[in-house]
């Protein structure tokens, strides 16, 4: 299970004192959102080489609705990105990408997070 204060409290210990508004791209307060920022996802996968795993998205997918449940029911931390004109979802969990790839589809799966 990840949690936004477990894995600030990891980066911190290998990378130092890192403003948290660098590694999430939610930065109020009270987030609790597993979205991560451009530096967050590069600090996760570059830097400690964590595996992840890129679905594509219709841009069509990415409204508001579908960004409230990624950021309410996502389990792990994910980043969303435009790469040669797609959207992807690139996901950072095993279990939630095993997931999206039963689903085969990104809209399908984000919608089976609220249930």
């Amino acid at each position: 299970m990840w949690a936004r204060d477990v894995v600030h409290a990891h980066l911190v210990q290998h990378f130092g004192n890192e403003p948290p508004q660098s590694i999430w791209y939610d930065m109020r307060q009270q987030a609790v959102g597993l979205r991560l920022s451009e530096s967050g996802f590069a600090m996760l996968t570059q830097d400690l080489g964590l595996q992840y795993w890129c679905y594509i998205m219709d841009p069509k997918t990415l409204h508001p609705k579908n960004l409230l449940s990624l950021d309410r029911y996502l389990a792990c931390p994910y980043y969303l990105r435009r790469q040669q004109r797609q959207l992807q979802l690139v996901l950072l969990g095993d279990r939630e990408s095993m997931m999206a790839s039963l689903y085969g589809d990104v809209e399908k799966f984000i919608v089976s997070l609220e249930s």
